[in-house]
C-alpha cells in the first residue's frame, strides 16, 4: 500500500463545505491541508460554468454519483434518483444556484435543541462573511428587492439577480396575493413567507456559475500548504484504538485502482455529504453494531444515530403542473445555447407558503395531532409541530420553470406557443428515512431509504400544495390573462382521487438531503456535538449538510457555506 505525505488536516470531500474549510485553514501558512475528492476539476467546462447547462451533469456518471433510493413502499415502489455532484465544488457545481436563507427561527432552533453557539445571530455572522450583494441600485429597484446591507459582507459568494424579467412576474406575485400569500421584498432578512425572486450564484460580469470551487478554491489553489487530490475515492478512516478512545489518524483511499493512505497530524474532517458521510463512518466501524456485524466490520464506536434521521425536501416533477401561456407572454427554450439565454433556466420566481394558506389546513392540523412520529426526537418534534401550525412558517415551496418540458399529456412543444411549468417542494417533512451500507465494499452505493410519504400528513400537505398551485394559475384574476390552458394534470386533477394518482406518478425524489450525522444530543440520535466532533472519537469532525438535525425551509447552499465558515473557526480555536 502506497503512503502519501502527512498533513495537518485531511478533508474528505471537496464539495460545497470541504473547499470552504480548506481555504480558511490554509490562511494559516504553517498549517497544511489535503483535500480528497472523488470527482475531477470541471470548474471551467461549459457544462459547469454556464448557468442552465448544469442539468446535463446530473445524468453523467463522471459528474454525478448516480444514487438511487431503494423502492419506496409508500410511493408505489418508486425508485427515486438522488442527484449529488461528483466534482470539486460538489453539488454547488451542479445545482440550481439559488442563494436563499431559512427563517431566523429555524436557525435559532438549532440552539433550542441543545447546540450552544448555533443560532440565527451566529449563522448570520458567517453568512455575512461568505456573501457579497452584487446588485446595482437599479437591479434592486427592478427586482423589488429591499436588501439590507447588514445581511452581506465582502465574501466570495456573489449574490446577483437574473438579467431576465419574466413577462408574467408581477402577475404571478399578484395571483399569490389573491390566495393570501404576500410579496416579500426581503426574504433573506429572517422571514421567508411570500413570493419573491431568489438571488443566484452567477458572476455579474462573466455570467458564469459561482461555486465553492470557483469562489474558495480557484483564488487559493496556488497556496503551497494546500494539496488537492482528485479522483480519490475514500474507503474508510484510519482509526487508532491502542490507547483507549479511538483517534482518527488518517484516511484510506483509492485512485485508479491503487490503494493509498494519507495521515493527519491534527484532524480528519469528513465533508462527504449527507449520503456518503454516514457510509464512510460505517465502513470505518462507527455506527450501529448490528449493521456493522452484518458486513463483517468490527465495531470501533457504537453510535446508533449514524445514517438515521435522513430527511429530504420531497419534490414533484418539474413538469407536474404545466401550462400554455396566452399570446404576449414569453418563455425560454430548454435547449438554449448562448450563456445569456441559459441563465433564464434558473430565473425561478418562487413562493414559500405556510400551512394556513392551504385550502384544508385545519384537516391537516387534526391529522398531525393524531399521527405518531416516533422516529423524530422529542426536542425536534416539538419544534416541528410548532412550525406546522405557524401562520408564517413555510411548509410548501412553489418554483416556476419558465419554459416547456415534455409530459405524457404533450410530448412536444408547439413552436408558436409559450409555456410555464411549476414544481412543488415539501419543506419540513415529518418522514425520517435512513442511509446504511449494504456491503463492506466502499464502491457500492449504500441503501438510501427516504421513507417517502410514510405518513399521511406529509402526503396530504403535498396534495394541498398542488391544489394551491392550480388555484394560483387557473382561478385568480391576476393570472387570467396569462394562462391559456392547463396541460398537466388537466381534468385528471379535478378530483381528489385523480390528483393524488397523478402526483404519485410525478414524484421524482428528494433534494437537499440532511440529518444523517446530526448535531444533536447523543441520546436523541446525535452523531456530532456542537463543535462538530464525532461522539466517541478524537480528532474527527463532520462538516457538511448531514449535521443539520432537521430540514430547513430553504435551498441549502448559503447555509452550508455558513456552516463551513463557522467550522473553520471552531477548528482554528483548537490549534
Amino acid at each position: 500500500m502506497a503512503t502519501t505525505s502527512v498533513f495537518d488536516y485531511v478533508i474528505v470531500g471537496g464539495g460545497s463545505a470541504g473547499l470552504v474549510v480548506a481555504a480558511r485553514l490554509t490562511e494559516l501558512q504553517d498549517i497544511s491541508v489535503c483535500v480528497l475528492e472523488a470527482g475531477g476539476d470541471i470548474t471551467h467546462t461549459p457544462e459547469a460554468s454556464v448557468p442552465g447547462y448544469g442539468k446535463a451533469l446530473w445524468f453523467n456518471k463522471e459528474t454525478d454519483w448516480g444514487f438511487l433510493s431503494v423502492p419506496q413502499k409508500h410511493s408505489e415502489g418508486a425508485v427515486l434518483p438522488m442527484f449529488r455532484g461528483k466534482a470539486l465544488g460538489g453539488s454547488s457545481m451542479t445545482g440550481l444556484m439559488q442563494l436563499n436563507r431559512a427563517t431566523a427561527r429555524e436557525y435559532d432552533a438549532l440552539e433550542r435543541i441543545g447546540n450552544i453557539g448555533w443560532n440565527s445571530a451566529e449563522i448570520h455572522k458567517y453568512m455575512v462573511k461568505s456573501q457579497t450583494l452584487a446588485y446595482t441600485p437599479e437591479e434592486l429597484a427592478e427586482n423589488h428587492f429591499e436588501a439590507d446591507k447588514k445581511d452581506f459582507g465582502s465574501g466570495p459568494i456573489l449574490n446577483t439577480p437574473s438579467p431576465y424579467k419574466l413577462t408574467y412576474r408581477d402577475e404571478w406575485y399578484k395571483a399569490l396575493e389573491e390566495c393570501g400569500v404576500p410579496y416579500n421584498a426581503n426574504a433573506i432578512g429572517g422571514e421567508t413567507m411570500g413570493s419573491w425572486m431568489s438571488p443566484i450564484a452567477v458572476h455579474p460580469k462573466t455570467r458564469t456559475r459561482i461555486s465553492s470551487a470557483s469562489a474558495y478554491y480557484e483564488p487559493n489553489k496556488h497556496r503551497k500548504n494546500l494539496t488537492i487530490i482528485t479522483g480519490a475515492h475514500v474507503t474508510r478512516i484510519q482509526l487508532n484504538t491502542t490507547s483507549g478512545k479511538p483517534v482518527a489518524e488518517g484516511v484510506y483511499y483509492e485512485t485508479n485502482g491503487k490503494k493509498h493512505v494519507v495521515s493527519a497530524r491534527k484532524e480528519v474532517i469528513l465533508s462527504a455529504g449527507s449520503i456518503q458521510t454516514p457510509q464512510i463512518l460505517e465502513l470505518s466501524g462507527i455506527g450501529q453494531k448490528k449493521i456493522l456485524d452484518k458486513y463483517g466490520i468490527p465495531t470501533v464506536v457504537e453510535l446508533p444515530g449514524v445514517g438515521e434521521n435522513y430527511q429530504v425536501g420531497f419534490c414533484i416533477n418539474f413538469v407536474a403542473m404545466s401550462y400554455e401561456l396566452k399570446p404576449g407572454h414569453e418563455s425560454h427554450h430548454p435547449l438554449a445555447t448562448s450563456p445569456e439565454e441559459t441563465i433564464s433556466m434558473i430565473t425561478n420566481i418562487c413562493a414559500f407558503v405556510p400551512l394556513p394558506k392551504l385550502e384544508d389546513h385545519q384537516a391537516l392540523l387534526d391529522l398531525a395531532r393524531k399521527s405518531n412520529f416516533s422516529k423524530i426526537p422529542p426536542s425536534v418534534l416539538n419544534i416541528q409541530q410548532e412550525w406546522f401550525k405557524d401562520e408564517t412558517m413555510p411548509q410548501i415551496e412553489l418554483v416556476t420553470i419558465p419554459h416547456f418540458l415534455p409530459t405524457a399529456y404533450q410530448p412536444e412543444p408547439d413552436p408558436e406557443k409559450r409555456y410555464l411549468c411549476v414544481c412543488g417542494l415539501l419543506l419540513h417533512p415529518f418522514a425520517r428515512g435512513s442511509i446504511h451500507i449494504n456491503s463492506s465494499d466502499a464502491f457500492k452505493h449504500p441503501d438510501i431509504d427516504l421513507s417517502a410519504f410514510d405518513n399521511e400528513v406529509d402526503w396530504q400537505t403535498f396534495v394541498q400544495g398542488a391544489k394551491l398551485t392550480r388555484k394560483v394559475h387557473l382561478k385568480t384574476r391576476a393570472f387570467n390573462d396569462v394562462v391559456a390552458k392547463e396541460i398537466a394534470p388537466g381534468s385528471d386533477g379535478d378530483t381528489q382521487e385523480g390528483l393524488e394518482k397523478y402526483l404519485k406518478a410525478q414524484l421524482v425524489g428528494g433534494y437537499h438531503p440532511v440529518g444523517t450525522a446530526a448535531m444533536m444530543k447523543k441520546e436523541e440520535g446525535g452523531v456530532v456535538d456542537n463543535k462538530l466532533k464525532v461522539y466517541g472519537v478524537d480528532r474527527l469532525r463532520v462538516v457538511d449538510a448531514s449535521i443539520l438535525p432537521f430540514q430547513l425551509g430553504t435551498d441549502p447552499q448559503t447555509t452550508i457555506y455558513a456552516i463551513a465558515e463557522k467550522a473553520a473557526d471552531l477548528i482554528k480555536e483548537d490549534i
